[in-house]
């Protein structure tokens, strides 16, 4: 994680959004960004593949296409860029059945 400009880190919060009754799948990634100048955000799945999410305020929810919810079993990764591309801060994301799997 890149840190900002004060002495605090940057970070994504994020939640995944899930059916009661199959948590390896992954219906919306949302959460709010606590680092200034956020441009864009993307998606990275653990396949590679990119999408770019456009921030609302400090805030982000992005609808997880039907053919690509159980693919964060593996963990992808949330990155926020300013208008330059920079790096402004990064987070793992997974499906719920993932981080419950690694207790």
């Amino acid at each position: 994680v890149a840190g900002s400009s004060s002495s605090a880190p940057a970070t994504i919060e994020l939640d995944t959004v899930s059916t009661e009754s199959d948590l390896t799948l992954v219906l919306r990634v949302r959460g709010s960004l606590h680092v200034d100048g956020v441009d864009h955000l993307t998606l990275t799945y653990p396949d590679e593949a990119t999408v770019r999410i456009e921030p609302r305020g400090n805030r982000f929810d992005y609808a997880v296409p039907k053919r690509r919810r159980g693919d964060l079993m593996t963990p992808g990764t949330v990155t926020a860029y300013d208008a330059h591309g920079t790096v402004l801060a990064e987070r793992p994301v997974a499906a719920v059945a993932h981080w419950h799997s690694e207790r």
